[in-house]
């Protein structure tokens, strides 16, 4: 008859759960980070892809505005704002040759809409309705 409190190795299941509860899921959460990272710049890349694809030809960005009185229809106009802001989000990118071209362009087109004492007009060069 086998004694019920006797536990043989108690020692070595103590170290073998210390080593699966602390060394394995280390080396398993390794490979799950560098694929969060890998999906990360890919999802970076393909945002900057975005940005440079609806740059407008003289560096700016196309913003659509509605009128309170008609959701329905939308008006695009080029926005010194919106220029200004990519601007902004784009310096924390600046290692990405995509985001570099990008803000250039975008950096010319802000210079072209400034006006006298340096001031910018909310819609650059667009007349907005009234």
């Amino acid at each position: 008859m086998r004694n019920p409190y006797f536990r043989p190795c108690m020692g070595c299941r103590f170290w073998t759960a210390i080593v699966c509860l602390t060394v394995l899921p280390m080396f398993a959460c390794r490979s799950s980070v560098d694929e969060l990272r890998v999906q990360a710049s890919f999802a970076i890349q393909n945002g900057l892809d975005f940005l440079a694809a609806s740059q407008t030809p003289t560096g700016g960005f196309v913003t659509d505005v509605w009128e309170f009185d008609a959701p329905d229809e939308s008006m695009p106009i080029d926005v010194t704002f919106t220029a200004s802001q990519v601007l902004f989000s784009l310096s924390f990118c600046s290692e990405s040759a995509t985001a570099r071209g990008t803000s250039q362009r975008a950096v010319a087109y802000l210079l072209g809409q400034k006006r006298d004492l340096g001031l910018f007009n909310y819609y650059g060069t667009a007349t907005p309705r009234t």
